[in-house]
């Protein structure tokens, strides 16, 4: 999806994860995707599989629209949570990514993690607005 934007109509819709990757510097170069997107597919959901035998709580591609007004103008955020779980006191959200990070050590502080961090927080936010 695009971020759509009607100026006349003061609307705007936007996914997650466009609006979580609009500023960022990562690009693809640093990036090794998988030769087809059926391989990523997968992966992804063999990831799904696995998570929600290990936790039969979790929810798969869990859907989430939130719309409301910012200084006038009519904002619709949406996305597809890969795996979500609500306890009593919490929330669980899992974002997959299948492919490989070149140099890649595991640190949140890596930038290359930044837009992904964005991800999570947004949905986070849109959920406990829903609430």
């Amino acid at each position: 999806m695009t971020i759509r934007i009607d100026h006349e109509k003061k609307e705007l819709t936007a996914s997650v994860r466009d609006l979580a990757f609009l500023n960022s510097q990562t690009t693809g170069q640093s990036y090794i995707y998988f030769k087809n997107a059926e391989m990523g597919r997968e992966i992804h959901q063999r990831i799904q599989v696995e998570k929600q035998a290990e936790n039969s709580q979790y929810k798969t591609e869990y859907y989430l629209k939130y719309h409301f007004k910012y200084k006038g103008w009519a904002i619709t955020l949406r996305g597809r949570i890969d795996l979500f779980a609500e306890t009593s006191n919490s929330i669980k959200i899992e974002e997959i990514k299948s492919f490989y990070v070149k140099n890649f050590t595991g640190s949140v502080e890596d930038e290359r993690t930044d837009p992904y961090s964005k991800q999570l927080q947004c949905y986070a936010w849109m959920y406990k607005q829903l609430e």
